[in-house]
């Protein structure tokens, strides 16, 4: 009985141990993010929206000064963030 406890300890601190080391794997091969919007468009992101939109608007805001607002007033009417071809292998 006392070496099945023990085995089953040396299990669980292995686990703990491979666990931890699989996340910092993981930390370690993501990539950083790609903004598309802080306080306006960046990154080469253009706005191909066709309804009412303002990129400047003062509240809510969830970080910085400014976040999207947009009115759809009539059916078919959206908000379109475009973006040129991109190689995205980096994220």
């Amino acid at each position: 009985m006392i070496r099945s406890n023990q085995s089953r300890r040396v299990l669980f601190r292995a686990a703990c141990l491979g666990s931890a080391l699989w996340a910092g794997l993981i930390q370690l091969l993501a990539q950083s993010p790609l903004a598309v919007y802080t306080d306006n468009l960046v990154n080469g992101f253009q706005d191909w929206g066709w309804a009412s939109r303002d990129y400047a608007n003062p509240s809510p805001v969830h970080s910085g000064t400014a976040s999207v607002a947009v009115t759809i007033a009539a059916p078919w009417q959206g908000l379109q963030i475009y973006h040129p071809d991109i190689d995205s292998s980096r994220w």
